[in-house]
């Protein structure tokens, strides 16, 4: 055993620059369109003489894409990379109005952080090169909030409060194109159009801000009217709801599809044989 041992180490050392050269490292950053998208919002004015309604649109995978990945390469045309991306999602709005009684502006935003595996093939010969990407996309953190500010014209009261989504699993898939140029042994840059395939229902809504004329009130609200639990399903008995416990909705999915653009840069980890 000892001697396969010695024999396994040998080897590695003797082909360190061939091993180092299959590592790469690298980091990318992009902007996303909405894909598929559901309705987010609405805008509502009811008037005196007619009331006008408008919906609005979006995907929450709508926004900037930050990516910082790690890349091997099984054979020259075949890698398996692993990226850990940020999403900040662009803001939506929507109000509802009525006449001189009432108006409420609200708006809704997005931050996730995901896990992407993926495998990549290339193609070509020279120093550019064409790629084909596909994978997961698996979700670790973030969170929608939900700002919204209501004034009662008859009682002049700003009411403000903010809620807060999260938590829950969410699991996707990517696929993207891609054009990379070598510059040297060391750096490549690219380009890449790719697409996001996801939805995401949260699991726990929270109130983190409720202001009455800009004095917080958060302390006025029971446990269940400052705290939901989302769920397939749930029973409750006809007026038996407590405030002690946090209210219970059915789950409701968001889409995250998104089909964007990206550009990069990637760098191979260690010396390559000219190098040793």
């Amino acid at each position: 055993m000892k001697r396969i041992v010695f024999l396994i180490i040998a080897l590695v050392f003797q082909n360190r620059s061939l091993i180092s050269q299959t590592l790469y490292g690298g980091i990318d950053f992009g902007y996303a369109s909405s894909l598929a998208s559901q309705n987010i919002a609405s805008n509502i004015n009811i008037g005196i003489t007619q009331t006008s309604n408008a919906i609005v649109k979006g995907s929450f995978g709508k926004g900037l894409n930050l990516n910082i990945f790690a890349g091997y390469n099984l054979t020259k045309q075949i890698c398996l990379e692993l990226g850990v991306s940020y999403l900040h999602g662009s803001k939506f709005t929507g109000a509802y109005i009525k006449d001189t009684v009432f108006k409420q502006n609200y708006s809704l935003s997005t931050t996730m952080l995901r896990l992407s595996p993926s495998i990549r093939i290339e193609t070509g010969e020279g120093k550019t090169k064409m790629y084909l990407k596909a994978g997961v996309l698996i979700r670790l953190a973030g969170n929608i909030k939900s700002e919204n500010t209501f004034y009662d014209y008859t009682s002049n009261t700003t009411t403000v409060s903010e809620w807060k989504y999260a938590r829950g699993f969410s699991l996707g898939a990517l696929a993207a194109v891609g054009c990379q140029r070598q510059i040297n042994n060391k750096i490549n840059v690219f380009s890449e159009l790719f697409i996001n395939v996801q939805s995401w229902a949260p699991k726990n809504g929270d109130v983190i801000k409720y202001t009455i004329n800009e004095v917080s009130s958060l302390e006025t609200l029971n446990f269940s009217q400052k705290s939901i639990h989302y769920v397939n399903s749930y029973t409750v008995a006809n007026g038996k709801a407590s405030g002690f416990l946090p209210s219970e909705q059915l789950k409701q999915y968001h889409s995250f599809n998104s089909i964007g653009l990206k550009i990069g840069i990637y760098f191979a980890i260690g010396k390559n044989k000219k190098d040793v």
